[in-house]
């Protein structure tokens, strides 16, 4: 009931805010940075929104139990494990629910599986856009850029991690990448070539099925003195 009731809240603010300021720049004498505030605040409520609906699901995706099975080894509620992810609305306290083996061993946090955050500050949402800037920007340049559209930017720490994760995710699956990047752009057997040289001589082309392989004289020209 609390975290419906801080949705309420947030979207009651929100109506608020707007009809405030309908009120203010209907007047006649409004200047442009009045309603550039008031596109500011209209933002800063949505965020609200944003926050409050995002954990009022997350909690959905929480357990009551005291006790779980995993992998045939049972997990007993030991304590509250509260954490922060960004999201693009800025950060949410996530308040959740931690277990572990009677005879000791690593923890697990239901709650980070079923919302797909283990180990895990950002949302993937978040991480995804995060790759894409680091792949043509330096992590400095992506917490400036990241600061101009998200109401809390990530650290260069935590852009960094990302840069180190996503890294790691394509070592580890090399192949798989390069035949994805081959089925985007695949190269074409019936494309021109192109043969540059210095003196004119160049290797012939293989032969194809019914045509006799021409010489390199008559596939190529000479780009040499």
């Amino acid at each position: 009931m609390e975290d419906t009731k801080d949705l309420s809240c947030a979207v009651s603010n929100l109506v608020e805010n707007v009809h405030m300021w309908e009120q203010r720049l209907a007047n006649a004498g409004s200047e442009p940075e009045v309603f550039r505030e008031a596109v500011r605040e209209t933002r800063n409520a949505l965020n609200s929104v944003g926050r409050a609906g995002f954990r009022q699901l997350g909690q959905v995706c929480e357990t009551s139990a005291d006790t779980l099975l995993r992998g045939g080894t049972v997990y007993r509620f030991k304590e509250d494990s509260p954490k922060g992810w960004l999201t693009y609305w800025g950060t949410v306290m996530m308040p959740r629910r931690l277990f572990q083996p009677d005879r000791g061993g690593p923890s697990w946090v239901p709650l980070d599986e079923r919302c797909g955050m283990v180990d895990r500050f950002m949302v993937p949402e978040l991480e995804r856009a995060t790759s894409f800037l680091v792949a043509r920007l330096v992590p400095a340049e992506v917490e400036e850029s990241l600061a101009e559209v998200l109401p809390e930017r990530p650290s260069r720490t935590a852009i960094q991690h990302v840069l180190a994760k996503v890294g790691q995710c394509a070592e580890d699956h090399a192949a798989e990448v390069e035949e994805a990047l081959e089925a985007t752009a695949p190269l074409d057997p019936d494309g021109d070539t192109l043969v540059a040289s210095w003196d004119g001589a160049t290797v012939p082309p293989p032969a194809r099925a019914g045509r006799q392989a021409r010489t390199s004289r008559g596939t190529a020209r000479s780009l040499g003195p």
